[in-house]
């Protein structure tokens, strides 16, 4: 039944999740140094109260039961490096800006992409084709650092300076980086969302091309119905779900924020957080997020597994009858 199947993947889930926290506290204490070994070294009775303070001069053994109870309490413990943070306020504060971004993204990029794959399906072997196809094949080929640093120079220094120069103000039209208002945000959405959309569009090409010759198609086309109402009702509809598939592998990875494009416009996201708890080996930070975007992945994924029924019934039959 449904159900059984619900509480399967429940239950893979949270095994998922359990199996992440244990090797990524195990690696991240593995790790030579502690956070509190930097340029300068300190005294010991310093770095000894230090190490007190946090839990760190407990057995690992120890160490991983008392996270394992605090993290079934919500508490994700408190930064090496942000005097006085939590991890969870840190959550709490840099997430919706990497949400923010990562939404804007994600619509930009599966709209688009499922728009061009059918604009290049149904112009199959055409101009219309060649562009879309070029934009995505642009779309994979170029690293986001790097397309995003070329359009910093394009969009933000160039263009934004002959628009000061045309109308004689101090407005940018396109910041060079900062999370403050729209304008802000273009240039990080389009970067973000670009490769989002060169695969969306290529597998959209690729499944309404398999479903255009179908007996089902030249049936409704028998019967007189519109072009329109073919291409949505009948092609769009059947050759989406390899899309659905792609989207719910993307939706979790990009609404957590990408560290590379946070990190060139200065956004304040999570991946900022992330980048840096690492270098400065922040165990609660770095274990802490990436806890988080276990979490969020892992649930992702399964709610767009369990909502293939809602969008193809022959899946939703084929669960309840196993």
């Amino acid at each position: 039944m449904m159900l059984n199947y619900v509480i399967r993947r429940v239950g893979i889930s949270l095994l998922t999740i359990f199996v992440i926290i244990t090797v990524t506290f195990f690696l991240m204490y593995m790790l030579p140094g502690t956070p509190f070994l930097g340029d300068r070294p300190l005294p010991e009775a310093v770095v000894a109260a230090a190490n007190a303070k946090y839990g760190l001069d407990k057995p690992i053994a120890e160490r991983y039961i008392i996270y394992l109870s605090n993290i079934i309490h919500g508490d994700f413990g408190t930064s090496t490096v942000y005097t006085n943070r939590d991890v969870t306020s840190i959550i709490k504060t840099a997430f919706p800006v990497s949400a923010s971004l990562g939404i804007r993204a994600l619509i930009f990029g599966v709209t688009g992409g499922i728009l061009l794959g059918i604009y290049s399906a149904l112009h199959h072997n055409k101009l219309g084709d060649s562009v879309s196809t070029v934009v995505a094949i642009i779309g994979v080929s170029i690293p986001s650092f790097i397309l995003g640093t070329m359009l910093q120079y394009a969009l933000g220094v160039k263009v934004s300076g002959l628009f000061k120069d045309i109308f004689n103000t101090d407005y940018q039209l396109f910041p060079l980086a900062r999370w403050e208002s729209f304008r802000y945000t273009l240039i990080p959405t389009f970067v973000l969302g670009l490769g989002s959309l060169a695969g969306v569009m290529r597998m959209m090409r690729s499944s309404m091309l398999e479903v255009v010759n179908q007996d089902y198609i030249k049936t409704a086309k028998s019967k007189g119905l519109g072009g329109t109402a073919i291409t949505w009702r009948h092609m769009a509809r059947n050759a989406i779900m390899p899309v659905y598939t792609v989207v719910g592998t993307m939706t979790g990875v990009i609404l957590t924020g990408s560290f590379v494009i946070e990190n060139i416009f200065s956004i304040p996201g999570l991946g900022k957080y992330f980048v840096n708890s690492v270098s400065s080996r922040d165990y609660p930070m770095t274990i802490g997020l990436t806890l988080f975007f276990a979490i969020f992945i892992v649930f992702v994924n399964m709610f767009i597994d369990l909502g293939y029924g809602l969008i193809d019934p022959r899946i939703r039959i084929a669960k309840g009858e196993k």
